[in-house]
């Protein structure tokens, strides 16, 4: 039987690839960092087909030792946190381990690598009726994160170029059970679901739901073509429609006031002076408020559908499953979903 190495296995992707992986009979090598806890992957006994291993992208000898008779790769390591004020040491996991990674793999018997990038790497546009697909590069990362997974990836498709069998994908915002900490998609909707948000801004995100972004990395896979990159994708909404349907969820008002560049980077100044008082990570910063407004992630997933067969869920269904989760890992209350 084949074995099948994913890293990054307690992550809110990895534990769903993992999840998704064993529901098929396949046998997993599940990496998690020395210390990692094992939320993600509750309720999945270990032995007969999942096999619990620890290491690091930013320690070779661990990645040696995890690939040791592994037939795939599916690389879902890695730091997504757009509040974080290590940035340096979030630039190593997310470019420094892939690099490792892409060395360690030379002269394995891996056939494939399945690598977990980010519609970050494509970029966004300044116009709402721009949809990228994957032609498209950031050439403007809004920050660490970004600049860091447009670097990997880069480096994914050099190691393709030289004859690594590898292919990548690129999630759009991804929401969903499983997540954890939360992760700065879901506490975004977590916000507005718990407390209403009083004012939205000029903005919109294409949603997918994490078992879908699971299912395209089984997929692509199958049937990925070498050195391609596949938008994982799902339903776009603007800034305005999502929270007026979370709203709608929660039983209260929408949005009453919008905010412009100006009253957005004031209000990146105050988030940023109260996070020093109460010393918390900022949601976020001046640096990068001034991106917010006019800023759309609208991706095709075309490519995905055609080659792949992939068809994600609507977005009603992603944010039922979203509230749902929410409701029980105890972080929303006794709300209750509206029905339309």
């Amino acid at each position: 039987m084949s074995l099948a190495l994913v890293t990054g296995a307690n992550g809110h992707i990895g534990s769903r690839v993992v999840r998704a992986l064993r529901s098929r009979g396949r046998a997993v090598r599940a990496m998690l960092r020395p210390g990692a806890p094992l939320r993600g992957l509750e309720g999945l006994p270990e032995g007969g087909g999942l096999e619990l291993v620890r290491g690091d992208l930013l320690d070779p000898p661990s990645l040696a030792r995890a690939l040791d008779g592994v037939d795939v790769v599916f690389n879902a390591a890695g730091v997504f946190d757009t509040r974080t004020p290590d940035e340096a040491g979030m630039r190593r996991v997310n470019v420094e381990g892939t690099a490792n990674l892409l060395a360690a793999l030379r002269g394995t018997g891996a056939r494939r690598l399945v690598h977990t990038s980010s519609v970050a790497a494509l970029g966004y546009s300044r116009d709402p009726s721009v949809v990228l697909d994957e032609a498209a590069w950031n050439g403007d990362p809004i920050d660490a994160y970004t600049a860091g997974k447009t670097e990997g990836e880069r480096l994914v498709h050099t190691a393709a170029a030289a004859g690594l069998d590898a292919v990548v994908v690129n999630p759009v915002t991804v929401l969903g059970p499983g997540d954890h900490k939360p992760t700065p998609s879901n506490a975004f909707v977590l916000l507005a679901l718990r407390r209403g948000l009083p004012v939205t801004f000029d903005s919109g995100h294409t949603y997918v739901d994490v078992d879908d972004v699971a299912e395209g990395h089984l997929l692509a896979e199958e049937r990925g073509r070498r050195g391609e990159r596949y938008v994982l994708g799902g339903t776009p909404a603007s800034n305005d429609a999502l929270l007026r349907e979370l709203a709608r969820r929660r039983g209260g008002r929408p949005p009453v006031l919008r905010l412009g560049h100006v009253s957005v980077e004031l209000l990146g100044l105050a988030v940023e002076l109260k996070a020093r008082l109460t010393r918390t990570r900022p949601f976020f910063t001046r640096a990068k408020a001034h991106k917010l407004i006019d800023y759309y992630g609208y991706f095709s997933h075309a490519k995905a559908a055609r080659e792949l067969g992939y068809r994600p869920r609507p977005l009603s269904e992603v944010l039922d499953r979203a509230e749902d989760w929410y409701r029980e890992m105890g972080w929303l209350g006794p709300l209750r979903r509206t029905e339309a």
